[in-house]
């Protein structure tokens, strides 16, 4: 199995630009080998399935490249290869022997959704989304195939056709979270934030420890200017997970829109303790010490910030060089 993150294309937050994307997820089946067509020496596959099997890819692969050698028409060995090849990080390879084993077996239905995950990890979006049409062609009641496609539609900002991929998935099975967090995921992109909301608390009633779900409520929140909601929704996060930085940062922007800058100040230097190389928490400490004017310990901020995301770090100059920032009384609310 893999698990893959799916971008957002829009910055949910006010002061932050939120990185908490949600997690898709993209399954690889296991090959299976049949002895039936080939003339090598079994001790050799069953070497390299071994190896396989204990995730010694790098060898592995060695055996499978040899098998193949003698026996280039079975289309498991290819497959076999194909998946050590992803794993060791040469998804080109990998993608050549799955093109492979389909020309073998154009039915092979593990080898075409393994396909798609491959491109997609090249980044080859629509050769993805090609794979990803055959494989539900193939296998069109799969609701894990259909959250692949509906994914890669997403990636490629085809957002009308992801929202109707996800609502078939939920509509085969009722109980696969990930699919109504990729629903509100679209509806966040298709700027029908209430909609957003409504389906990241149904992934939530589904699984109420989901960390990244009540992160993404918050941010959901946030857009809407509901920061009481957003802090209820970072608390939960929090108790969950409570080391992680990320959440500080959420509650960092939603303290700010309540105009409760102490808690603000507090939850991000939080953030940067717990995570030193998190650019949102220095983004954040040089809005509210400029806030507070103090320009030395907001110059502080700024020069990691350099260091960290010169993109981030240029926003910031262009904000503060706007004047937009301000200071604003503490705990006053807007």
């Amino acid at each position: 199995m893999i698990r893959r993150k799916v971008l957002s294309n829009r910055h949910r937050s006010c002061l932050l630009r939120a990185f908490l994307l949600a997690k898709l997820v993209l399954f690889i089946a296991l090959p299976a080998y049949s002895e039936s067509n080939d003339p090598h020496p079994a001790a050799l596959v069953q070497s390299a399935i071994r190896l396989f099997a204990s995730k010694d890819y790098v060898n592995a692969l060695q055996r499978f490249e040899a098998a193949l050698q003698a026996n280039p028409t079975n289309e498991h060995l290819h497959a076999y290869a194909a998946f050590s090849y992803a794993k060791v990080g040469r998804y080109a390879d990998a993608a050549k022997s799955y093109e492979r084993a389909l020309t073998l077996s154009p039915s092979y239905l593990n080898a075409q959704i393994n396909l798609c995950a491959v491109y997609e990890k090249l980044n080859e979006l629509g050769n993805a989304l090609l794979a990803c049409e055959k494989a539900v062609e193939m296998d069109p009641k799969s609701p894990l195939t259909l959250n692949d496609l509906g994914s890669i539609q997403f990636g490629l900002g085809r957002f009308p056709e992801a929202k109707r991929t996800f609502e078939r998935v939920i509509a085969l099975d009722p109980a696969l979270t990930v699919a109504y967090r990729n629903l509100a995921e679209t509806y966040a992109s298709l700027q029908q934030i209430p909609k957003a909301v409504e389906w990241e608390l149904k992934a939530i009633k589904l699984n109420a420890n989901d960390v990244e779900a009540w992160q993404s409520l918050g941010h959901f929140y946030i857009e809407l200017h509901s920061f009481r909601e957003a802090v209820e929704a970072f608390e939960h996060a929090r108790r969950i997970k409570p080391d992680h930085a990320p959440i500080y940062s959420g509650l960092t922007v939603a303290y700010t829109g309540l105009r409760k800058l102490g808690n603000a100040m507090k939850a991000a230097k939080q953030a940067a303790k717990l995570d030193p190389t998190l650019a949102s928490a220095q983004y954040n400490l040089a809005i509210l010490n400029t806030l507070e004017g103090d320009e030395r310990t907001a110059f502080e901020a700024r020069r990691k910030l350099e260091l960290l995301d010169q993109d981030m770090a240029k926003r910031l100059a262009e904000l503060l060089k706007s004047r937009y920032v301000t200071h604003v009384p503490d705990d006053q609310e807007p």
